[in-house]
């Protein structure tokens, strides 16, 4: 079998760690087992001194850019896996918009997780837009026990960069919310501060509650906490479809997710092991307070059960 050589740009893999990490570090597991070698480069960096096959830019605006002026100061073809904040900006008029369809317009395929990521890129092209194909996110599902109820508080979970565009602030308005409405509840906030100023903002607001508590974690430690977790959160504006879900989820965590159009593939579906919120919706919070209420309940068996369908599912 012919071995492919791919030059993979991306800031993904930090520091700082961000969710798309994980996806990246899964296709550097998995990817040799197709006859694919993947070298990654930072954006801003030169190829390594070895022979490619094409250039992969993952995300139009982090890894793309970059990615497009290599493919053409060495000749090769150039992909582009576009991710949710592409999407948003793809979608408006602004620069951003211009730049991401420029690089899209080098590329002879384009790549996401959904479908209307597609829908999107077509919507934007007056020409013919480029190939379009699915990717669909990925999660290994280990053989683990899922978390063992606590009956006297619940253990929710919101990994997150901390940055204006994931609003962990909603997330502890969340859980006021749930506390102010006889929910016991202890929210642990994991990212990095992506944004110094806003991350002062949220450490300052996770400073006034005990029930809050906020850190950092390498993402080999990722799953030990969702193991200890009961339900795990994303409060993200516009993106979704994160890897944090379908990690909660393998390991026996409730999702709770905002209805967003990246969410809503994976949990607006029939049998989705999770929920969908509005936090403009009127009845908000009364549907936070009884879907928690339902996972706080759970008997150990009950959890079980829950568990072994989402990993069907997954």
């Amino acid at each position: 079998m012919k071995r492919i050589a791919v030059a993979l740009v991306t800031n993904a893999l930090g520091p700082p760690t961000r969710g798309n990490g994980t996806t990246i570090a899964r296709w550097r597991g998995r990817l040799p087992e197709v006859g694919v070698e993947a070298a990654i480069v930072r954006p801003g960096d030169a190829l390594p001194t070895q022979t490619f096959d094409l250039v992969h830019g993952y995300h139009a605006i982090h890894g793309g850019r970059h990615a497009r002026d290599l493919a053409a100061r060495h000749g090769l073809p150039l992909v582009v896996s576009f991710g949710g904040t592409d999407v948003y900006e793809l979608a408006g008029d602004g620069p951003p918009a211009r730049e991401i369809h420029d690089v899209l317009a080098a590329s002879i395929l384009v790549t996401g997780a959904f479908r209307f990521f597609g829908e999107t890129v077509a919507a934007k092209f007056g020409t013919p837009p480029p190939d379009y194909a699915v990717v669909p996110r990925g999660v290994t599902v280990p053989d683990t026990a899922p978390p063992t109820p606590i009956a006297t508080r619940l253990r929710a979970l919101l990994p997150a960069g901390l940055r204006v565009v994931k609003d962990p602030l909603l997330g502890i308005r969340l859980a006021d919310a749930l506390q102010e409405h006889g929910v016991p509840l202890e929210l642990e906030l994991l990212g990095p501060p992506l944004d110094p100023t806003f991350a002062s903002m949220v450490e300052a607001e996770v400073a006034k509650r005990p029930h809050v508590t906020l850190g950092e974690l390498p993402r080999e430690a990722m799953p030990d906490v969702y193991q200890r977790s009961d339900v795990v959160w994303n409060t993200s504006l516009h993106e979704g479809g994160s890897n944090a879900l379908l990690e909660g989820l393998a390991y026996g965590c409730a999702a709770y997710a905002r209805d967003v159009p990246g969410n809503r593939p994976m949990l607006a579906v029939d049998g989705a092991p999770g929920a969908l919120f509005d936090p403009e919706s009127p009845s908000f919070v009364e549907r936070a307070v009884r879907f928690h209420r339902r996972v706080l309940a759970e008997s150990a068996d009950e959890r079980k059960r829950r568990t072994d369908e989402a990993r069907r599912f997954l």
